[in-house]
């Protein structure tokens, strides 16, 4: 064989090893990308921007929003070791995920995120949003208590504006409106264990709660108090003033049309 030969014999070879390590570069960047845009977008968000870029855009909808943060969270935090805070949440943030993914499943999970101790999960259905709720209220509050804390839990729905907020440099997907902040309050005023809805959305769920009463909460940037349900309680309680569900319903349908009077 020539030396000419040789030397193009050398030259391919090196060809496909840089080809081959090149390729496997490639497939392993594009698969840390996909797992760095699973956690940014979520899964169903991930699919659909894919199928369709155009479905990330701004745009109105109905969504049900549950938010859930951790009572007595800051105080506990200041007397532990960042390490511990941590591995605390990381171990929250783990449990809540077993509950949201199940409706993860049927597609109902449009939105999840975490902001220190708060959760917040945005369904595409309230009977989704209210089964995961009943799975948080239980899952965490075992959780947190070998913390000596607990977590509460409110839930709305209503219309709001979701999709890719920001500047050229920096994007985030989002949801924005007063649906979002109302269910914040909400939360705000759920008890340790308590899984508080309003009464709008108490309307369009099956079943019945555990514990059921109206209660009237007055909130920042609304002219009325709020009127809302204890779903669920952890441990199960007995209302003060238990009402039955038709009754329960009638009051609320009547103080949503007066609300939107």
């Amino acid at each position: 064989m020539s030396n000419p030969t040789i030397f193009i014999g050398l030259l391919l070879g090196a060809a496909d090893l840089n080809a081959e390590s090149f390729l496997a570069r490639l497939r392993t960047t594009s698969q840390q990308l996909h797992v760095y845009s699973t956690w940014l977008l979520g899964r169903q968000l991930l699919d659909s921007a894919v199928q369709d870029p155009s479905s990330l855009t701004l745009q109105r909808r109905e969504r049900t929003v549950l938010f859930m943060d951790i009572r007595g969270f800051t105080a506990w935090s200041e007397a532990e070791t960042p390490e511990r805070v941590v591995h605390m949440l990381n171990d929250y943030f783990e449990a809540a995920e077993r509950c949201w993914s199940r409706a993860t499943e049927f597609s109902q999970v449009i939105k999840v995120k975490h902001t220190g101790d708060e959760v917040m999960i945005v369904f595409g259905t309230a009977q989704a949003a209210i089964a995961t709720a009943v799975c948080l209220r239980e899952t965490i509050q075992i959780l947190l208590e070998k913390y000596q804390l607990g977590a509460g839990i409110g839930i709305h729905s209503g219309p709001l504006v979701e999709g890719l907020l920001g500047s050229r440099e920096v994007r985030g997907y989002d949801i924005i409106g007063d649906t979002v902040n109302t269910a914040k309050r909400i939360c705000d005023h759920a008890a340790t264990g308590e899984v508080l809805v309003s009464c709008g959305l108490y309307q369009h769920l099956r079943g019945a709660p555990d514990t059921a009463a109206i209660r009237l909460v007055s909130v920042k940037g609304k002219s009325e108090p709020l009127a809302l349900v204890a779903w669920a309680r952890y441990p199960r309680t007995s209302a003060p003033h238990h009402m039955s569900d038709f009754a329960l319903r009638a009051e609320c349908a009547e103080r949503e049309d007066h609300r939107a009077a």
